[in-house]
Order: C-alpha cells, then structure tokens, then sequence
C-alpha cells in the first residue's frame, strides 16, 4: 500500500506545465472554480495525481483516462495485464494524500485538525450510540482527537467501498483502542468487518489521516512528492 503526501501549493510558475497534463474535462472543470485559489489547489492536485499515476502504469501523464462512478469518484479506465490498480484521494487544506494499490479497495480521508465547539451534538446525530458515548466521556484535546480518528475511519471507508456519504455515516461502527482503529461493523452487521482493516495515522502536525483498506497481509509504505511533482 503506497500513500503519498503533497503540498496544494507548489511554486506558482510551474502552473502552465501541471495545467498541460490535464483533460480537457479537468480544465473545463478547473475553469469552474470562482477562488483562484481553489482553481490552483485543483490543478495542483490532478496534475500530482496524474505524474504519480504515470509511474506506476509506465504512460505519459496526460495519456491517462479515468471513469467516474455516479458519485463521482473516479477510477482507471482500464487494466494493466490483468491487474487493477486502485486508488484513492483526499485533500484538506494546502495539502493532498493519495493511496495506490493493485487490486485491494482503498480509502483514505485527510482532515484539518479545528475546533468542533458542538461535537457532542455533531456525534448524536452522524455517530453511533457507542462512538458518540466515547466523546462524552472525554473533554478538551482528546475529545477533539477522537473525533477526527472517529470520522476520519468513517470516511475512508466509505470512499473504498464506493458508497460516498450515501450511506449514512452513523451506520459504520468504529472502535478506538490504544491508539488504533478497528472496524466493529456496518449496518449493525460485524460480519464485513473482518475483510476491512483501517489505519489511523498523522501526516503532518495538525492533519488527521485515516486509512481504509480491503483484505489482509499487506504493509503500508509512505513517501513525499516535491513540490514539481516530482516523485523523490
């Protein structure tokens, strides 16, 4: 399992060259975006996924197709000698994590860590009974700390298994425990658990990172794309 951790800002003369390596839906799309800074985090952000993806499956950057479930995320078009390689993004902030891996469903969510003032509310609503007697139970920084590894599990769960926020949140039970995140069950079911394992981690001070992937027997390997996106 490869994450990659990047900057949504990289120096601003290398736009034409990251705007070059996208589709023409993806400047269509780029051209959307009313905050010049959501429109330079968004080439930013394609351009990296697309010189990363070019690594593993040996093709130019810009000759790289993607289809889109209903929800919108997106997926290779095809395989490479039988084998799919699957992946999956989340940005927060200036920042981007990516995960590659052939086969397996992933997920990966990222968060700006901040103050959630009505987390307790928040929890009784989108969290399960025991997740949100959890964060009753703490206060101040471990609270907040829970939180974010609570929904974080949830999210990239979620975006592996393709399902997004249609499927309510409050349905996916997650448990903590010494600083590690296990899958109890889904829709009151622990049977899926068993083929889902999610791991917690911090990228950087201040992110919240979680991990979802499908099976076992596999390792996770980290590194960092500069910021020409250059894999170093």
């Amino acid at each position: 399992m490869h994450v990659w951790w990047a900057s949504l800002d990289p120096p601003r003369q290398t736009l034409p060259g990251w705007f070059s390596l996208l589709s023409a839906d993806e400047k269509a799309r780029a051209q959307r975006f009313h905050f010049e800074r959501d429109y330079l985090r968004y080439i930013a952000g394609r351009a990296c996924l697309r010189r990363l993806l070019s690594g593993y499956l040996g093709l130019p950057p810009v000759e790289i197709e993607f289809d889109y479930s209903p929800l919108g995320k997106p997926t290779l078009k095809w395989a490479l000698d039988g084998r799919v390689l699957q992946f999956n993004l989340s940005n927060s902030g200036n920042r981007v994590l990516y995960v590659f891996s052939w086969q397996r469903r992933v997920g990966i969510d990222l968060e700006l860590v901040h103050p959630m003032p009505d987390e307790d509310d928040f929890a009784r609503q989108f969290f399960c009974a025991t997740e949100s007697a959890l964060l009753h139970s703490l206060s101040g920084d471990a609270k907040r700390k829970a939180f974010f590894e609570l929904w974080t599990c949830k999210e990239a769960l979620l975006k592996a298994m393709g399902d997004g926020l249609t499927k309510p949140i409050n349905e996916v039970e997650v448990t903590l425990q010494d600083g590690e995140a296990r899958l109890v069950s889904i829709a009151c079911d622990p049977r899926p658990a068993a083929n889902w394992q999610l791991v917690l981690f911090r990228p950087a001070p201040g992110y919240q990172a979680a991990l979802a992937v499908e099976g076992q027997g596999w390792k996770t390997i980290y590194y960092h794309a500069s910021d020409d996106f250059s894999p170093e």
